[in-house]
């Protein structure tokens, strides 16, 4: 059996969360502010309450291990707790209670700047997170040209990391960090900073630290497809507490239950909606085509069904699917544009149904939207549907790239090369 490299017992972390009491009235005068802002200074309160404490618990009784050589993804909602936990990991904060024990080097990329001095130039910096790892000169020094080279910032190496952009910040922090030879490598979802290019050399170096080198990854990222193909295990965090922990495949679904029992099924009660409301979306539905239930695969047949209060002849349905990455969405859909192959659908409850024979989407995470319109006015308006999770097969028999590739949808079309 492998040794264990990580072990947490029972940690919980807590923050003093302090309220400004809320004042009677709407406005204040300079008068006010100013005395309010020097009972401050001095811990006054005004009359008896002019500060609220609330503790607020990140984690609560967090427990696993790691073993040698494993790859661990872990998964949640925004504000879940993950980054949380990786910053008691790294040493970065300390827990409220429970106790971390890590053997071996730790290299850690949580933050765009994580343990760079902005003063310093990269070359310095490369020094400095070396000696902060624990890193001879002389290793550090042997490793600089690869971490040049892989860093891409080699006309930039004597200028102040503090001029970077976030992307050279990444790509610098995530080179140093991966080539140090650490025994636990923990990464946050800080690599989608960098360009797609890039974000795959990274993918490609933690493929190989797994493979070739049998370190120890722990990795948070919200693709899906990305945890299944890196990390032999998966942990969910909701609330800051451990929800699951098991097989990737197995915690990944599990997981997607969860986002699709949450985000999506039932919208009849949904609040975050917009429109004149003459009609409603009650529900919303993504299927697979090919009897794989609720998984989508990129070049797979889906049917989208948007179920509605009531039908009327002249509305019609638009549906957007959207990326974390840009505010805009990436394809749109829209019954109003009808063509030769629409039709009537046959269910026995009024609906607007979206078939697409082969989904075009690469492997990741995507976020559907809906926006139902009478005569050009909108009558309801949900930006954030649910999530689907597309996982990566053929389209239109070519197989998939590694990591999608460049951008998100996929275009049919041939080549035509010249002759040998």
């Amino acid at each position: 059996m492998k040794p264990t490299m990580i072990r947490v017992s029972g940690v919980s972390k807590s923050y003093v969360l302090k309220h400004q009491a809320t004042a009677k009235r709407d406005h204040t005068t300079l008068r006010e502010d100013l005395s309010n802002a020097v009972k401050q200074m001095f811990h006054r309160t005004s009359q008896g309450a002019f500060q609220k404490k609330e503790t607020f618990w990140a984690l609560r009784d967090i427990s696993f291990e790691v073993r040698e050589g494993d790859s661990v993804g872990f998964i949640g909602h925004n504000g879940a707790g993950k980054s949380t936990l990786l910053k008691l990991l790294s040493r970065i904060t300390d827990p409220t209670s429970g106790e971390i024990e890590l053997t071996g080097r730790v290299a850690s990329l949580l933050e765009v700047a994580t343990g760079f001095h902005p003063e310093l130039t990269g070359r310095e910096n490369i020094y400095l997170k070396g000696a902060v790892m624990g890193m001879r000169h002389a290793e550090t020094k042997k490793r600089f040209d690869e971490i040049v080279d892989f860093a891409e910032v080699e006309r930039f190496l004597d200028t102040p990391v503090k001029r970077y952009s976030s992307g050279m910040y990444v790509k610098l922090g995530f080179s140093v960090a991966a080539h140090l030879n650490p025994e636990i490598l923990i990464v946050d979802e800080v690599l989608a900073v960098g360009d797609a290019q890039f974000q795959r050399k990274c993918i490609n170096k933690m493929q190989s630290i797994l493979t070739g080198e049998g370190r120890t990854i722990l990795f948070v990222s919200h693709n899906l497809s990305l945890i299944r193909t890196l990390c032999n295990r998966a942990i969910i965090l909701k609330g800051g507490q451990l929800i699951a922990d098991g097989d990737t495949e197995t915690v990944v679904n599990q997981y997607t239950e969860m986002t699709e029992n949450t985000s999506g099924g039932d919208l009849a009660t949904r609040t975050d909606r917009k429109g004149e409301g003459k009609l409603r979306a009650t529900k919303f539905e993504a299927v697979s085509m090919d009897g794989e239930g609720t998984r989508l695969f990129t070049g797979h047949p889906v049917r989208f069904v948007v179920h509605v209060n009531h039908y009327l002849p002249e509305a019609n349905c638009i549906l957007l699917i959207n990326t974390d990455k840009i505010p805009t969405p990436i394809a749109s859909f829209n019954s109003s544009f009808v063509a030769p192959q629409d039709g009537v659908n046959n269910l026995d409850y009024p609906a607007f149904v979206c078939e697409i024979p082969e989904l075009p989407l690469v492997a990741g995470r995507y976020k559907l939207g809906i926006q139902l319109h009478i005569g050009g006015v909108a009558q309801d308006e949900i930006l954030n549907v649910c999530h689907i999770e597309v996982e990566r097969s053929n389209f239109q028999e070519r197989p998939p790239t590694p990591w999608g590739g460049m951008g998100d949808v996929l275009v049919p079309h041939r080549w035509l090369l010249p002759p040998h």
